[in-house]
């Protein structure tokens, strides 16, 4: 069995990383990308407790940084990935940064999977009227074309790859 080597770019408290299939190979490795909202706050400690809960924490690798710097450090190391799992920058030009930085270290018969493609829009989920907007708190993009919405750029970069990737599922995430 090939050794599968899984990056993720936003790693919320590992709850994908814990999923990964390839956990159990022994020469699997997990690299999980977070920038954490710029901190080393609760999100940073769950994701270091959930990934020791699988017993193999020390195959993950965490970088800590936002998702293009750490792409460009990974590409200059020469880092080549069997799954690549992009759940991070909504927005659309975002997205399609990631995938493009992203798919120069995907392996030759390698995954990329997209979270968020059918991400609901205020129209599909307006505000609960009973709570008041928060600053902080996410906030639903208006419209699939709206510049924050990733669907656009999930949909430049396959375009762009349509020769050589082909889109295996589409839904609330893309397989290519």
């Amino acid at each position: 069995m090939a050794s599968a080597f899984v990056i993720i770019t936003r790693a919320p408290e590992g709850q994908r990383s814990v999923l990964t299939p390839g956990g159990q190979h022994n020469a699997s490795r997990l690299v999980l990308i977070d920038h954490f909202d710029c901190n080393e706050g609760a999100g940073r400690q769950r994701l270091t407790f959930n990934l020791a809960l699988t017993g193999a924490s020390h195959k993950a690798r965490v970088i800590p940084h936002f998702s293009q710097s750490a792409r460009m450090s990974l590409l200059k190391e020469g880092a080549a990935f069997d799954l690549i799992h992009i759940d991070g920058d909504h927005s659309r030009r975002g997205a399609l940064a990631d995938a493009l930085l992203a798919w120069q270290s995907l392996k030759s018969g390698g995954y990329m999977l997209f979270d968020d493609y059918q991400l609901p829009t205020m129209a599909q989920a307006p505000p609960s009227p009973s709570e008041p907007p928060s600053l902080f708190a996410y906030q639903p993009p208006p419209a699939v074309d709206h510049p924050a919405h990733p669907r656009e750029g999930i949909d430049a970069f396959l375009s762009i790859v349509r020769e050589e990737a082909r889109v295996l599922h589409s839904g609330y995430q893309v397989l290519a």
